[in-house]
């Protein structure tokens, strides 16, 4: 059985074990999810994820971003946070 291809990217999106994460963080906004993407494979240190929440509009969506480091978390709500 298999679980499908790995999604190649620059960052370390596409390895994936993410139980034993212990961080995230729901987000709301009007960025594009391209824009985050390519901050995370810049910018963080561990492996993350970036998913898609429930459709809130053409305006505004929600994201749950989840990282592996503790400090990937912290850069990232310090760079994107009101």
């Amino acid at each position: 059985m298999s679980n499908g291809p790995v999604r190649q990217t620059l960052g370390e999106a596409g390895k994936r074990d993410r139980r034993q994460w212990n961080y995230s963080v729901i987000c709301k906004t009007a960025m594009p999810a391209k824009t985050l993407r390519l901050w995370l494979e810049n910018n963080a240190h561990g492996k993350w994820d970036l998913r898609a929440g429930g459709d809130d509009g053409p305006a505004l969506s929600a994201l749950n971003i989840m990282f592996e480091q503790e400090i990937d978390i912290v850069s990232f709500v310090s760079e994107f946070s009101d």
